[in-house]
């Protein structure tokens, strides 16, 4: 039956099977087994070697999309004890207790960012901006290109991780025959932070509708996951906005304590952005409290002799838990302030947007932004990951290319071999999906397998794979 927490699982929901019979000793419920799925799954191990904002970072203190995703996790975990402490009735609608909500939020936590390719936030424009240059803007595809739906153009040169996500956890990690982890509709309900289509983006109206949540290839199973979840696409579910709001809190404090850990900023700068006042000569009240808090531990700790490489580890783990204490707490109160309208899905902002904590926020996100994320060494090393990804997406397509418009004895041995390198599901996938399509849509699927590879891929074997092609390029000799 249709509901926020269905257990109805993809393989029910999709593929019209039977639902599976569990072991009678098992005492998980549903949405425990899907947690222990995601947690045991490849692309979560993967994470370890891809980029949240220093790539190819050395200092195993500075964090990865992995740490990042456990830190979200716990966030997650935390933020819904918080909401059942307050003693609302009903606080995420149906009568559901925490033994269901806590493994689907801490799930989606964990898996929120698998879909990410390798080297950040610029890995993700990488794609786009090689589709448009390679393939839009290219004679020999500009015809197929042009006959090709608007919603899957925009799919390629938007790529989008979140979209991938979905992606790969209904379809392509292949634990469940073929419906990925075979995880129910609430939990991959609950994982969309976007609902809608690549053509339907709307940024400034509701936040399910900023960005896309699924490519065109996936618009089926989308469609009747959010259908079983009773959510209206252009909406959310309501813990989706939980999900997000951790993921702000998360990359909004810590990016900014590993950017001290680099050096790159320093505790009294962030003192000062703290206790700056806005242009209507205004302080915000909660920045000046977090400032104040770290001053008087750093005083505290001069008077008991402390060295100062000692007092500036411990403050910035006080900077850490005193900015998302009071992140957590002011999302905590604006998810009960909007109740009703975020379990319905219609709420029209974000958690943290709509709380006391808004300008805290803001504050922390564009000091990080303008000393951190466009620090003149971190952008070195995104622009080397770009160039990487970008020389890479050149071998995978002429392979894939070639495979599908080639006849076999046509294919150079090169071609052939940079082929096989691709994961053997991600292939069967493809070559499925390109049997089946109109003429018009070959192009897609083609594509969408060159993504689907280099969005797997983890940093070092990005780098290793691109040296080992080159060794043995023909010509290159």
């Amino acid at each position: 039956m249709p509901s926020l927490y269905s257990e109805t699982r993809l393989s029910v929901l999709v593929g019209n099977a039977r639902a599976s019979v569990t072991n009678k000793e098992d005492e998980r419920n549903q949405f425990e087994i899907d947690l222990d799925r995601i947690i045991f799954s490849a692309p979560i191990r993967r994470l370890g070697d891809k980029t949240q904002v220093f790539p190819q970072e050395i200092d195993d203190s500075v964090r990865n999309r992995l740490t990042h995703s456990h830190e979200v996790s716990n966030l997650c975990r935390s933020l819904v004890l918080q909401i059942y402490r307050k003693n609302i009735e009903n606080p995420f609608g149906e009568n559901i207790d925490q033994e269901t909500i806590i493994p689907i939020i801490t799930a989606v936590g964990l898996a929120h960012d698998v879909g990410n390719p390798p080297f950040g936030h610029m890995g993700e424009v990488a794609i786009g901006t090689w589709i448009k240059k390679n393939i839009e803007g290219h004679s020999d595809y500009k015809a197929n290109w042009n006959k090709m739906d608007l919603a899957m153009q925009k799919d390629l040169l938007k790529w989008e991780g979140n979209a991938q996500a979905f992606r790969l956890l209904s379809k392509l990690q292949l634990a469940k025959g073929k419906f990925g982890l075979d995880l129910t509709a609430a939990t991959m309900a609950a994982l969309m932070k976007y609902t809608g289509p690549s053509n339907e983006t709307v940024n400034g109206q509701h936040p399910a509708k900023k960005k896309f949540g699924f490519f065109q290839a996936d618009a089926e199973v989308a469609s009747k996951v959010l259908c079983e979840a009773t959510v209206k696409q252009g909406q959310r579910h309501p813990l989706a906005y939980l999900m997000e709001a951790c993921d702000d809190v998360a990359y909004s404090v810590i990016d900014i304590e590993d950017g001290i850990q680099k050096k790159l900023v320093s505790l009294n700068d962030i003192i000062e952005m703290l206790r700056q006042k806005d242009d209507d000569d205004k302080t915000d009240p909660i920045s000046v409290s977090v400032a104040n808090k770290i001053k008087e531990k750093i005083e505290a700790m001069r008077t008991d002799n402390r060295s100062l490489p000692e007092i500036e580890e411990i403050a910035r783990q006080y900077f850490r838990t005193f900015a998302i204490g009071e992140l957590v707490v002011a999302a905590t109160k604006s998810y009960i302030d909007h109740k009703e309208k975020l379990i319905d899905g219609s709420f029209g902002s974000d958690l943290i947007s709509s709380s006391a904590a808004s300008e805290f926020c803001k504050k922390l996100k564009k000091f990080a932004y303008k000393n951190i994320y466009k620090a003149r060494s971190v952008v070195a090393l995104e622009v080397n990951g770009a160039n990487i990804l970008h020389c890479l997406m050149g071998y995978y397509w002429k392979a894939i290319d070639s495979h599908f418009t080639q006849a076999k004895e046509d294919v150079s041995f090169f071609d052939d071999y940079v082929y096989e390198y691709i994961s053997r599901n991600y292939r069967a996938i493809a070559e499925q999906s390109i049997a089946n399509s109109k003429r018009e849509h070959k192009l897609y699927y083609k594509l969408l397998l060159l993504t689907d590879m280099i969005s797997g891929m983890t940093e070092d074997f990005a780098e290793r794979t691109l040296k080992h092609f080159k060794s043995l390029d023909p010509e290159l000799k």
